[in-house]
């Protein structure tokens, strides 16, 4: 599958409990080091979820630093929801 294919996987598994199966597809997919606000926002969704919060927070930061545009809200999650 591809990158956003590996992501969005991961972001619905960390929405259903499996934290540590997502973390693996986000470090995965963080090997290849795309510059993309998306993948970025995903990944920091599972690194918070998965309880890296300082991690998480960071890397959504650089997603929205990279494209001040990109609209998170249309995830309609948190990281609590």
């Amino acid at each position: 599958p591809g990158l956003y294919t590996r992501t969005a996987y991961a972001f619905a598994l960390s929405r259903v409990g499996r934290a540590a199966e997502a973390q693996r597809l986000v470090d995965e997919v963080a090997t290849l080091g795309t510059p993309d606000a998306e993948l970025l926002w995903r990944a920091g969704f599972v690194r918070r979820v998965g309880g890296r919060e300082a991690e998480g927070q960071a890397l959504q930061a650089r997603a929205h630093k990279m494209n001040p545009h990109f609209d998170a809200t249309r995830f309609a999650v948190t990281v609590e929801g």
